[in-house]
């Protein structure tokens, strides 16, 4: 609940992943790293992806590492990143996208964010998804942010950086 606090003992992968939705009080990555392989499809018209869903007014996320998953060849050079695109994991006909939020932490910060690192590689190819819907649907169109760090921010960023190659 919003009273709790949480603290990373190791390092994790996260394969199919689903943005984290919570009211907690902390989570304390304690220097580990979470590592992101591959999202889930979306079924809702508003994407919100990063690791956590949205950061809330009175949430704090510190001392923490995100790492999107690269695949690097012998030389250490990366040969591509999360397979997933935007125009992958919005393939459902069914939903009518509207827009799309992407932050390496959270799509929506509203909290504190401190002492945070976001690397690696996602491949956002926002024009696929719309050139496929609007091959379908008259005048469609997304709307889209996109950060390293966070897709948008009202709340509070300090001693944080984003190397994510997007």
């Amino acid at each position: 609940g919003p009273n709790n606090h949480y603290i990373l003992g190791d390092d994790i992968e996260l394969v199919d992943y689903s943005p984290i939705d919570v009211d907690i009080a902390s989570f304390d990555g304690n220097g580990r790293t979470i590592t992101i392989k591959s999202f889930a499809k979306f079924k809702e018209e508003q994407i919100g992806a990063g690791l956590f869903k949205k950061i809330t007014k009175n949430m704090m996320v510190k001392n923490l590492n995100v790492v999107y998953y690269e695949n690097k060849d012998a030389f250490g050079e990366v040969i591509n990143g999360i397979p997933d695109s935007f125009a992958d994991l919005c393939n459902d006909e069914t939903v009518n996208f509207t827009s799309a939020i992407f932050g390496g932490l959270t799509p929506k910060n509203e909290g504190v964010i401190t002492n945070c690192t976001v690397s690696g590689k996602v491949a956002l190819h926002a024009s696929t998804i719309e050139a496929k819907k609007t091959a379908t649907n008259t005048g469609y169109s997304i709307n889209f942010n996109i950060g390293g760090l966070v897709g948008e921010n009202t709340g509070y960023i300090t001693h944080s950086d984003s190397y994510l190659n997007i």
